[in-house]
């Protein structure tokens, strides 16, 4: 913490932390869409002045009271399982395309701050990968049959891109009861294994992420090289 405050300070005398500055509310956002561009400058100055390599953003957090409250005042619950507005005349499908729209739209303008960023006889964005996931799955507790991700970007010219990658999800698993929760063929790889090819390409290449592989049948070792250059 210390080395980090000093940091601070050198860029605060050098004059770099001003320009990235945040114009502050005066009051805290409440709405969502006021909350995620809230998140989303905090994300472009933490990243644009070095305070950190990584960031996470989840709209999960968002829900004010409940709601998708600035979208709509549906409960964010009933919504996830397709309950619409009337005043709107959206189904809760239509509600939640709306609202993935939205971010990746402050996902765009993110970039275009680091793009305009100079790093490395490049642009920040040249070194930046983004991984844009659903924030359940394809539907409600994260009981579909499949977890898209949107991959953005290709730092070190480390990944496949231009193009649709969907692995195989059929049945249940050894044989186990799954009827009424969808579940990935025993070939199917796991989301850490998403993670572990993230890894891969940033240089620290890994077996596992997080899952140790001793002890978790599901997890299957190693990246996904269908997705490395």
């Amino acid at each position: 913490m210390s080395r980090r405050e000093g940091q601070l300070g050198a860029l605060k005398d050098e004059g770099k932390l001003k320009p990235q500055g945040l114009k502050l509310p005066p009051t805290p956002p409440e709405l969502m869409p006021d909350v995620l561009r809230a998140q989303f400058d905090i994300a472009a100055a933490a990243l644009t002045t070095g305070l950190t390599n990584v960031v996470t953003i989840t709209s999960g957090l968002c829900r004010i009271m409940g709601t998708y409250k600035g979208f709509t005042p549906g409960g964010a619950h009933a919504t996830g399982h397709g309950e619409g507005d009337p005043e709107l005349g959206m189904t809760g499908r239509q509600i939640l395309a709306m609202i993935r729209r939205f971010i990746a739209e402050r996902i765009v303008g993110l970039m275009k701050k680091l793009q305009e960023t100079p790093e490395a006889g490049g642009s920040m964005l040249d070194n930046t990968v983004i991984v844009f996931m659903g924030d359940s799955g394809n539907r409600q507790h994260s009981h579909g049959e499949n977890w898209p991700m949107l991959l953005i970007g290709n730092p070190a010219r480390g990944l496949k891109t231009g193009r649709l990658v969907a692995y195989p999800i059929t049945g249940g698993r050894r044989g186990e009861d799954y009827s009424n929760v969808a579940s990935a063929a025993e070939s199917n790889p796991t989301i850490n294994a998403m993670y572990c090819t993230l890894l891969h390409v940033a240089g620290d290449p890994r077996e596992h992420f997080n899952l140790s592989g001793a002890n978790r049948e599901i997890d299957r070792p190693g990246p996904l090289k269908e997705l490395l250059a």
